[in-house]
């Protein structure tokens, strides 16, 4: 285990161009290295030896839906009641950490702004769990699915909403 890790290759074997007359497709092979192999790998249930060339091909070399921005979306439909649990002792402990400054005697702009904002005890889960957005139907929105949402302060939402 002293020297270089080795990366070990894999071969693949990829029909390309257009077909001939005769209707066959030349094979070309090709080395990649195995962590490709790995990342494209089908599930146990398809590893057929007809379709596991295809399906490698396909995973290495295709991107995703132009349609859907080139990017397959993961964001969950709705928050796991441990991301909820997690959001609640992030909130929490951002209030005792605005309550241990205010202790302090520290005086700034900022720990007055943060002073007015509600506590994690005084928010409905309305307020925690979801934010103002114009663009959606009964502007509101998971919190989730704010870029970034574990970040930012989003405490206060527009009167009326």
């Amino acid at each position: 285990m002293g020297g270089p890790a080795r990366l070990s290759r894999v071969e693949f074997r990829i029909f390309v161009g257009r077909s001939s007359s005769s209707g066959n497709q030349q094979p070309m092979t090709m080395m990649l290295p195995t962590f490709l192999r790995v990342l494209s790998r089908p599930p146990v249930s398809q590893l057929r030896p007809s379709n596991l060339t295809v399906h490698a091909t396909r995973a290495t070399f295709h991107s995703s839906c132009i349609a859907e921005g080139g990017r397959l979306s993961k964001i969950p439909w709705r928050l796991s009641s441990t991301r909820k649990a997690n959001l609640r002792k992030r909130l929490r402990e951002v209030d005792s950490v605005i309550q241990a400054v205010q202790e302090s005697g520290v005086q700034c702009e900022a720990l007055t702004k943060a002073m007015e904002l509600p506590t994690e005890a005084d928010m409905t889960p309305r307020d925690k769990y979801f934010v103002f957005s114009a663009r959606s139907k009964g502007y509101r929105k998971g919190i989730h699915k704010v870029p970034h949402f574990t970040k930012i302060t989003s405490r206060v939402n527009p009167k009326g909403f």
